[in-house]
């Protein structure tokens, strides 16, 4: 099983353990609230649950009433982006 990361604003009020995709309890992320000023959970999923793929994974943390999710691999892939452009630029 690959474990994926997500971090949101804001998580459900329901039981989380009848969230199957979920690995363990979202827990709260103090460096990043400080950083963006307001609470950040960050979330483990299983990367390989059906709901949980790359196509369709936002709307289901949408559904599942997480708000404001950011995906750690985006944040990865984009800053991998950025820095392929920025050493173009510099060679």
């Amino acid at each position: 099983m690959t474990k994926g990361v997500f971090y949101c604003y804001q998580i459900p009020r329901c039981n989380l353990a009848r969230i199957d995709w979920i690995l363990e309890n979202p827990i709260r992320d103090w460096e990043l609230e400080v950083e963006v000023g307001q609470p950040v959970w960050r979330v483990e999923y299983n990367h390989n649950h059906p709901s949980m793929q790359k196509f369709n994974r936002l709307t289901t943390c949408t559904a599942c009433q997480f708000l404001g999710v950011v995906f750690d691999d985006d944040v990865e892939d984009e800053f991998e982006e950025e820095w392929q452009e920025a050493t173009l630029v510099w060679h």
